[in-house]
């Protein structure tokens, strides 16, 4: 006759109910806790926009592009030049500025003429804001930004009668703070601008004189710029001791200052 088990091993009708009952509650719990921890990490959440597809350069907007995204308030700055909901009809029909991929991000400064980020340049006593054409090949992208100390580089002819003749590149200035890039203001994201062709920077009438003057006999009309450490200080603009003896040179008996 075969042994019957011992029903002390098998857990009562009650206690299993009350097993299943504290494992629905504990699921409950977590759930309600996960939940409240998702709504606290997106609490003040903002929606951007990035590209459901590739678009060319030169193509219309259209809303097929493009697919909302929810950023969290933790990354609220990085994304404050970001196309939002209350610009995006705005935006919708302009021409894409460049060849965009999809995944990309869009930017207010991509479609819109304004920019909520971009701020006005307070143009110091005494001082002129002035654009100056700078090398894109050479440029340094979204490593330069607004407020960066920079030297002007450019290529000069050894004989400045001939103007065939071979070039030297000489430093122009240095000292030279950035006040705008290309066009904008705004703090530089990854995803806008890697090339530009111009910077903004403020100088006293002199030298933006003496810059206009320079350019006249370069090699080439424009610039490359390099990065500098910031100095410290109070530190004005300055030509180079170079750049000075080449065009006193240039203003010695029988040599023109502006070559054609």
């Amino acid at each position: 006759m075969p042994k019957s088990r011992d029903s002390r091993l098998i857990p009562s009708t009650g206690v299993l109910l009350a097993a299943i009952g504290a494992a629905v509650l504990a699921a409950i719990l977590i759930n309600v806790y996960v939940s409240r921890v998702e709504q606290r990490f997106w609490a003040g959440s903002m929606i951007v926009y990035r590209l459901r597809e590739n678009i060319n350069e030169g193509d219309p907007l259209r809303e097929r592009h493009i697919e909302p995204v929810r950023i969290a308030k933790v990354h609220e700055e990085a994304f404050k030049p970001a196309l939002d909901p209350e610009n995006k009809d705005n935006a919708l029909g302009k021409l894409a500025p460049r060849k965009m991929l999809k995944g990309e991000y869009l930017w207010s400064r991509d479609f819109l003429t304004t920019d909520p980020t971009e701020l006005a340049v307070d143009v110091g006593q005494g001082k002129e804001l002035l654009a100056i054409p700078v090398s894109g090949d050479q440029s340094l992208g979204r490593q330069l930004k607004v407020g960066d100390y920079v030297k002007l580089r450019a290529d000069f002819y050894d004989d400045p009668k001939e103007k065939k003749s071979s070039v030297t590149p000489m430093v122009v200035m240095r000292n030279v703070k950035v006040s705008a890039i290309g066009d904008s203001t705004a703090p530089a994201t990854t995803g806008r601008r890697a090339s530009y062709d111009s910077i903004q920077v403020q100088l006293d009438e002199e030298q933006a004189n003496r810059l206009v003057e320079i350019q006249e006999v370069m090699a080439g009309k424009r610039f490359v710029v390099t990065r500098m450490s910031r100095p410290e200080g109070v530190i004005e603009p300055e030509f180079s001791d170079e750049i000075q003896k080449y065009m006193a040179r240039l203003k010695t008996p029988g040599a023109d200052v502006f070559l054609d």
